[in-house]
Formats: C-alpha cells, structure tokens, sequence
C-alpha cells in the first residue's frame, strides 16, 4: 500500500478553503472494503478521519466509487476499492486559526484482502504542512489532484 496526502496550498489564511485529497495505491492482487452495503460490516470497510482539530473546518469526505460485487467469502454484497483511490475533503481554515505552521494531519483505516484471506486492518497517520499567514493569494498546488474535484 502506498499513501499520499496533498493540500492544495501549501499556504492559506485564516477562512479561505483548502483542498484535501488522500491517495491509496493498493498492490494489484489485492482490494479494499468500501462502506457497507447495510448491516455490520464484516471487515474493516476503508476510511479517512481529518485530525486537525478546529483548525481546519470540512463536511464530509467525498468517497472514491467502488465495483459493488457478491463477495463469495463473505457471502454478502460488498463494495471493493482496487487500483488507485482518491478520497477528497473541501475544507476551509477555520476564522480564528492562528499564523504559523499547521500540521494537517488525516487517519486512514483500512482492511486490505486478497481472494482467499484479509490481513489485519490497520490505522496509518499521515501529515502534511501548511502555513498560515495573512496573505490570500497564495498560488495553488498539486493541480492534476485537484483539478479532478
């Protein structure tokens, strides 16, 4: 599994929005568990917490599509992530955030499986560095992430 976070500033200030994506890279023999269809899910379904506290304000993370599918282990209708995902939040700095450095960190929950077996899941932390100032024109970054959205 690889992992990438991206801002889509690396500066901002305080109330302009600030783009979040998260991109997971799942090794070819293997796939990851979207939400549940219904019910308790089985396995660990895949998710993204923002960390950052009242810093940095969001609604909810826009969920990559999956292949919703009958998975013949679980016996259940499933929705499998392969390949490359994105998961993306559109946040804003929150008013009163002070100038200086804020790391905005993120959570991702996960359950990779393969054909025959799921590992165990796993929590992995990432971060990334924005800086807060007065200015409100800084340039964007990480265009051909954030075009998409």
């Amino acid at each position: 599994m690889v992992l990438g976070l991206y801002l889509s500033h690396a500066q901002r200030a305080a109330g302009e929005p600030l783009g979040v994506a998260v991109a997971v890279h799942i090794q070819p023999e293997y796939h990851l568990y979207g939400p549940p269809e219904s019910g308790d899910p089985v396995v660990q379904a895949t998710s993204v917490k923002l960390l950052t506290g009242p810093n940095v304000v969001a609604p909810a993370w826009q969920l990559p599509s999956g292949k919703t599918e009958l998975d013949v282990v679980l016996d259940s209708q499933v929705t499998t992530y392969s390949g490359t995902i994105w998961f993306y939040l559109p946040a804003r700095i929150a008013e009163n955030v002070p100038r200086g450095k804020l790391d905005v960190r993120i959570e991702l929950n996960y359950q990779a499986c393969d054909q025959d077996r799921c590992l165990q899941p796993k929590t992995i932390e990432l971060s990334a560095p924005l800086i807060i100032s007065e200015t409100t024109d800084a340039p964007g970054q990480h265009a051909a992430v954030f075009d998409q959205w």
